[in-house]
């Protein structure tokens, strides 16, 4: 019975560190999709988007996913998809980054409350999401990461993605 009560408590604990990270974080995504911040700090990853040979306005949902996660990346990805703000080439490999390299913070400072080296994951996650990235939108030209241009798939009707 007290081996019970003990991993009884320490899952308490560690779900309250872990809260302690992700409730502020989802606070956080609120204000800032309220406040037009993560416009201004999408400008940031500008360097990135061209790096990576995606629009300037790729970056908010770039952002977005590497802050808070595929959950959220997703909703803005498929928003600016029916605005037609983006190209379907900047929607996949925006994809494919999140894919590797989403919620960067948020599992770093997870895996920070349990004793790992946050920064050691903060730079390896990074580095090789950003490398796969950039070699399938380099090399990958014709397979399947085709140019559009997004005012043209307004014309034929956002339910086409």
């Amino acid at each position: 019975m007290a081996l019970i009560l003990k991993g009884l408590t320490s899952v308490l604990l560690l779900v309250g560190r872990i809260s302690l990270v992700i409730i502020p974080l989802f606070i956080l995504l609120q204000y800032a999709s309220e406040s037009r911040l993560l416009d201004g700090l999408s400008r940031w990853l500008h360097p990135l988007a061209r790096f990576l040979r995606i629009s300037p306005r790729s970056t908010v949902p770039l952002l977005v996913g590497l802050v808070f996660g595929l959950f959220y990346g997703s909703g803005v990805i498929i928003h600016e998809a029916k605005s037609g703000e983006i190209t379907k080439k900047d929607m996949q490999v925006v994809v494919l980054f999140l894919l590797l390299c989403h919620s960067m913070f948020e599992d770093t400072l997870v895996f920070v409350a349990v004793g790992v080296n946050g920064l050691l994951i903060l730079g390896i996650r990074f580095a090789m999401a950003i490398l796969a990235t950039w070699m399938v939108s380099r090399f990958s030209s014709g397979v399947g990461l085709e140019e559009e241009e997004p005012r043209r798939r307004l014309e034929r009707g956002a339910g086409e993605l």
